[in-house]
């Protein structure tokens, strides 16, 4: 039986990043944020209130909170702790609830509701428009999803959304019964070296490339698209996925909630910089991490990263998230946003 490597995004790119260490930063300051929004300034002698965030170690972010790092984005409020944490890490710190706003998965909330956990959604975070893809070998003799059935999927992280993604289009699309148990293919977790030369050789049937992954890929001749997924996932769905959010927890909204708004206020100006700055910022955080400054140029025409939007703006993306991941039997019912949006 060959194995279909579905290649999970995040873990991928942390590989690709160079070993996945978390990286760190705080960003405060003395001046009012430019942004009308921007509270109004301390009493003197006042203590700034900490907020601590947690967001994916990867280049993308890092480009996004560029500015709050660097003194671009400030406050006389609030001070804003940053850590940047591998893809196992952040699962751990959603679950412990170890910061106050952490970057999770969609898919996350409604299960962690059903098991009891209070949370809201402080934001949106990662807007997937063109950024996923599966793909084949050069020479494969698969030429349709179809011939995916009987076949083992193999993933980096099962419960990351690319993969539900994946399973949905497979799912509605080419009639696949994409069931974590009991349906035409099977799902196994795999560790991310050698994929892309696996696919390459045959030994691997199929992998699911986005982010850096399909970057990669996407000009060479040993590589062959099979499906563009989020191409088909739009076509079903009228909606880009999101495929990831920002949490926070009541008690966090309860006894910070100026604050939080400030750091909204704050991520939304810094997310708003590097797009109005990419050729101060994107050269610096490539130079940085050893990254390459044309995959981060890619990155920013295939997704948006929208931390501190208002949730509720972003519904029918979210919606749409969670109806795709409730079709493939995910989550056992669609959560209602407006209970959990943070305001």
């Amino acid at each position: 039986m060959r194995i279909v490597t579905l290649l999970l995004v995040a873990t991928l790119l942390l590989a690709a990043c160079g070993g996945g260490t978390a990286g760190s930063g705080s960003a405060s300051g003395s001046d009012a944020g430019s942004g009308s929004g921007a509270s109004s300034g301390p009493e003197p002698g006042a203590a700034k209130t900490t907020v601590t965030v947690a967001v994916l170690d990867d280049a993308s972010r890092e480009s996004v909170l560029w500015a709050l790092k660097n003194g671009k984005v400030t406050s006389d409020t609030v001070e804003v702790q940053v850590d940047m944490l591998p893809f196992a890490a952040i699962m751990e710190a959603f679950g412990s609830q170890a910061y106050d706003v952490v970057e999770a998965s969609p898919v996350a909330v409604p299960r962690a509701l059903q098991g009891g956990l209070e949370l809201l959604i402080f934001s949106p975070g990662l807007f997937n428009f063109a950024g996923t893809g599966l793909y084949v070998g050069a020479d494969s003799g698969i030429d349709d999803p179809r011939d995916l059935a009987g076949e083992t999927i193999g993933t980096f992280a099962l419960g990351g959304f690319f993969v539900s993604e994946t399973r949905y289009v497979l799912q509605e699309v080419y009639g696949l019964n994409t069931a974590m148990t009991g349906g035409d293919v099977s799902f196994r977790e795999l560790p991310p070296q050698n994929v892309l030369e696996m696919l390459k050789d045959g030994s691997l049937a199929a992998g699911i490339l986005n982010q850096q992954g399909r970057y990669l890929v996407r000009n060479s001749p040993d590589y062959r698209e099979l499906v563009d997924v989020t191409g088909e996932f739009q076509r079903l769905t009228g909606q880009p996925s999101m495929n990831s959010v920002l949490l926070t927890y009541p008690a966090v909204a309860a006894g910070k909630g100026d604050a939080l708004r400030e750091v909204a206020r704050m991520l939304r100006e810094s997310a708003q910089y590097v797009k109005d700055h990419p050729d101060e910022v994107l050269p610096a955080v490539a130079a940085a991490r050893g990254e390459d400054v044309g995959y981060l140029e890619w990155f920013f025409q295939s997704y948006d990263l929208t931390f501190g939007g208002e949730p509720l703006e972003y519904a029918d993306a979210i919606n749409v998230t969670w109806e795709a991941a409730h079709a493939i039997g995910d989550i056992d019912q669609v959560p209602d946003l407006d209970q959990l949006a943070f305001r």
